[in-house]
């Protein structure tokens, strides 16, 4: 008995944050991340500011907890269209595509979002991990098992190191206006496939 009030509470608590997350989204979208407040928001969810602040200390908090939702609820259909493709390094260009894709529409956001969840990396403790690195470690371990990608690189490190340069490819976006993250991806995609030595 105690274990089942103890799920529904779960669920009801995940539920709440949910939709707290996704009624900032509609704020944000409608009047601007700058110019919504935590005020705002715990109002039109209709929840005391002390709830608010307790699940969501500030509004990155938010952004991070409603794009991690949304690929979350994305994922299962992503790997199935993913898996239609036959070819490890194709399927993985594509998948960089399409988050280059969704990046591109959320670029006002992407700042904060990328800021905040780099600070929240240094605390284990709060780093909420967004599932990117289970969708790289599923695609590398195919490209692995079909004998496509090299073997002599442990799959951890793989995702690893490929991590590193999706992100540091995001950030050299968000930095820059005059490149497109597309292009940015198939740049590190190239140097995490063939490596940085000259063409023999």
């Amino acid at each position: 008995m105690v274990s089942a009030d103890m799920g529904r509470r779960e669920r009801k608590r995940r539920d709440t944050v949910d939709q707290i997350a996704e009624i900032a989204w509609l704020l944000f979208e409608q009047y601007g991340f700058g110019n919504v407040t935590m005020e705002a928001i715990a109002t039109e969810a209709d929840v005391a500011k002390g709830t608010l602040y307790k699940y969501f200390p500030v509004k990155e908090a938010l952004l991070q907890h409603y794009f991690h939702n949304e690929l979350k609820q994305q994922k299962p259909q992503l790997m199935e269209s993913l898996a239609q493709i036959p070819e490890s390094a194709q399927r993985m260009k594509h998948f960089l595509a399409l988050s280059a894709d969704w990046s591109e529409k959320r670029r006002q956001y992407m700042p904060h979002y990328l800021h905040f969840r780099m600070n929240s990396a240094s605390n284990s403790g709060s780093q909420q991990r967004s599932g990117i690195d289970k969708i790289f470690t599923e695609l590398i371990r195919r490209g692995i098992e079909r004998g496509e990608f090299r073997l002599d690189l442990p799959l951890e490190s793989a995702v690893y190191y490929f991590s590193f340069l999706y992100f540091g490819a995001l950030i050299r976006w968000i930095n820059n206006d005059d490149t497109a993250l597309n292009d940015e991806f198939s740049t590190v995609f190239d140097l995490f496939l063939n490596g940085y030595g000259a063409s023999r």
